[in-house]
C-alpha cells in the first residue's frame, strides 16, 4: 500500500511485513532484515515506555474525618 509518498512502507523500511512476522514469532529471519528490525526496534523504545509524570506527597487532613 502506498501512502502519501511514492513508496510502499515496506519499500521505505527495507524489510517485508512477512519478515517482521517471522521475526516476532519465531526470533529469526534472513539477516540483513533481522539486522534493520532490531535496529528500527531500539529506536523506537522509547515510544513503548510509560511517560514519566511527577508524582508527590503530601498531607491530605481531609482524610481524617
Amino acid at each position: 500500500m502506498i501512502g502519501l509518498g511514492e513508496q510502499t512502507d515496506e519499500e521505505k523500511m527495507g524489510v517485508k511485513y512477512s519478515q517482521i512476522a517471522e521475526m516476532i514469532e519465531t526470533g529469526d529471519t534472513e539477516s540483513l532484515a533481522k539486522e534493520k528490525i532490531l535496529k528500527m526496534y531500539k529506536a523506537s523504545k522509547h515510544k513503548r515506555e510509560k511517560i514519566p509524570t511527577y508524582t508527590f506527597e503530601r498531607d491530605n487532613f481531609l482524610l481524617k474525618y
